[in-house]
């Protein structure tokens, strides 16, 4: 089993890596003029959806509502695992206190 995962992530780090220098001149590009931003935030996009289906990680985003790009939204986790020993600052105020 420990041969599996250490190729796993072997192949993992090549698909990041590959993915990334094939497209890291265009990303470069694209962020250096102002309305190209988009084209650099949609190689992104497509950046990781062909990692997460050549690692064989399957994404499923379920949307509860549309944002307002005019508001402002704080996006919190809404789990906690284990105990509290990594106990951080922001604890206090996700607790409702």
């Amino acid at each position: 089993m420990k041969l599996q995962n250490k190729l796993y992530t072997l192949w993992c780090c090549f698909v990041v890596m590959g993915l990334f220098l094939l497209l890291y001149p265009f990303i470069f590009i694209s962020l250096k003029k102002e309305n190209w931003k988009f084209f650099a935030h949609r190689m992104n996009f497509y950046w990781c959806n062909t990692f997460c289906f050549l690692a064989g990680i399957k994404i499923k985003i379920n949307r509860e509502f549309t944002p307002n790009p005019l508001e402002t939204y704080i996006f919190c986790d809404s789990q906690r695992i284990g105990n509290y020993k990594n106990f951080k600052f922001q604890d206090l105020y996700d607790s409702g206190n």
